[in-house]
């Protein structure tokens, strides 16, 4: 009998970490018995199946099961615990208050008010430091990751323990209201602010305001000075995800620094543990976002397998950057960029192969640009109808439309960068910049992609079952044609449920 599916250890690995934070997260450590019960339940089984298969590999999996499960549960409630434990019980709701702290996220630069809006960690109020609590506020100025800042104003108290479902990293305790004073006390400091500042400066200087803000929010990732009316007409498009530092921007890096130790007779393992440093230091300049961890992660597993001889397994190398990734920071796993970016790499893992083979009447590349288009929409559109309440029906065919020309505009981009770092008179290379992005630009906001949206409701129930049949007709699930075929019409009607 043939199995089912080909046994994968770190798809296993990411399973059972996720599963300790979900359940520890979900009852916030104050029911032990159902959080304990899952590995309880597997130690007693896999007890039981060794005992009659006397095979030491079920009690091995069993232990890895129990410890990944209750690093997961341990940490996530250690981030939930440590930041309430220093709040001042006399800050209340409604309180006018003072606080100093660091700038770990700008959520959103206003230009017209010349406002930042951010996220401050390491908090004091002058007698008090809750180091572990977060705050949102809002800044006068632009404010970079990493300054200091002190704000004055109403203050807000949020429940942190109640999962906030895709903004969890940015729970905050206390919350400012807009009207609030801030102001920057001090520059960050050190090698990521001084380069992203440089990058941002540099761009500045040679291209103009409008193509600054589209290139600015391409290489760091950062859309603030992007209008709303332009961040909403290519999230329509199905395309915004190209200012999300991912595996586009992180593989070309990859593979330009490859190529150019490979000239100097750096190769195999040496060639990948330095591709990843570098590529883990631009995910530094952009802020470390997931997708740029996620994407480095995997660039190194796959230069490793290779330096080795080994072919790198899709589906291996996303649970195993996912489980570095939540032994780290368990409160990823809520987050939109963590369940968007990990969403999207596994659908292009399960389908890409077989999507591949339906688009074969065309081009080899537009075959692949379309396969990986389309599984990583299949993928993610749940959660995109979940968040937005919409979801873009054209977005498979603008990406394979767009993507090769965001391609070429970041690298023409990064290399101009890089050359005018070295010679100043090399930035007349900017003048292609410009005018790439100018017709880019032109181009996309003279279609109004709104008319291409449908509304969708989420509901869990059809998504739970959208989900399970679209697994079962991946190529990495051994079920006979038959079966694939009606677990695709179900996937089909599912979807059509949340439109």
């Amino acid at each position: 009998m043939e199995k089912p599916f080909n046994y994968r250890f770190f798809v296993f690995c990411g399973t059972s970490i996720a599963l300790g934070i979900i359940l520890s997260a979900a009852f916030s450590i104050k029911n032990y018995f159902i959080i304990v019960l899952p590995p309880l339940v597997l130690a007693v089984v896999a007890l039981v199946a060794f005992l009659l298969t006397d095979r030491k590999a079920i009690l091995i999996h069993a232990l890895v099961f129990v410890i990944l499960y209750f690093i997961g549960a341990i940490s996530i409630s250690i981030v939930i615990d440590s930041a309430t434990a220093y709040i001042p019980p006399e800050v209340e709701s409604g309180d006018e208050i003072t606080i100093k702290g660091y700038v770990s996220e700008c959520i959103r630069y206003y230009p017209e008010s010349d406002t930042t809006k951010v996220l401050i960690t390491d908090l004091s109020d002058g007698g008090n430091e809750f180091k572990s609590a977060s705050a949102i506020a809002f800044v006068d100025g632009r404010a970079e990751i990493g300054d200091k800042v002190s704000v004055s104003g109403v203050a807000e108290k949020t429940d942190y323990s109640e999962i906030d479902l895709f903004y969890f990293p940015r729970r905050a305790v206390l919350e400012f209201k807009s009207d609030c004073h801030g102001e920057v006390l001090q520059n960050g400091g050190g090698f990521f602010y001084s380069v992203r500042k440089y990058i941002r400066n540099s761009l500045k200087i040679h291209l103009n305001d409008r193509s600054y803000s589209f290139v600015a929010a391409l290489i760091l990732g950062e859309t603030d000075e992007l209008s709303f009316n332009e961040l909403d007409n290519l999230r329509s498009a199905g395309i915004s995800h190209v200012f999300a530092v991912s595996g586009l921007h992180v593989g070309f890096l990859a593979a330009f620094v490859s190529f150019l130790l490979n000239l100097i007779k750096i190769r195999r393992f040496k060639n990948a543990v330095l591709v990843f440093i570098i590529t883990f230091l631009y995910a530094g300049v952009c802020g470390f976002p997931i997708s740029a961890i996620r994407a480095a992660i995997m660039c190194f597993v796959f230069g490793t397998a290779r330096s080795f001889g080994l072919k790198g397994d899709n589906l291996n190398a996303v649970f195993l950057s996912m489980t570095a990734v939540l032994i780290i920071f368990p409160q990823w796993l809520f987050s939109l960029g963590f369940i968007l970016s990990f969403a999207a790499v596994t659908g292009i893992a399960l389908f890409g192969n077989m999507l591949k083979t339906v688009f074969s009447f065309l081009t080899e590349k537009l075959a692949l640009a379309f396969s990986v288009s389309l599984s990583a929409f299949i993928a993610t559109a749940p959660v995109i109808v979940y968040v937005l309440g919409k979801v873009s029906l054209i977005t498979v065919l603008t990406n394979v439309v767009v993507i090769p020309i965001v391609t070429v505009l970041y690298y023409i981009s990064t290399l101009s960068l890089i050359l005018t770092s070295i010679i100043e008179p090399l930035s007349v290379s900017f003048v292609f910049v410009n005018a790439l992005t100018e017709f880019l630009t032109e181009t996309l906001s003279a279609v109004d992609f709104g008319k291409f949206v449908a509304l969708g409701s989420f509901t869990p129930f059809s998504t739970a079952f959208y989900y399970f049949n679209l697994v079962i007709t991946s190529d990495k699930i051994n079920a006979n044609k038959g079966i694939k075929i009606i677990s695709a019409v179900a996937a089909a009607a599912s979807a059509l449920l949340l439109v």
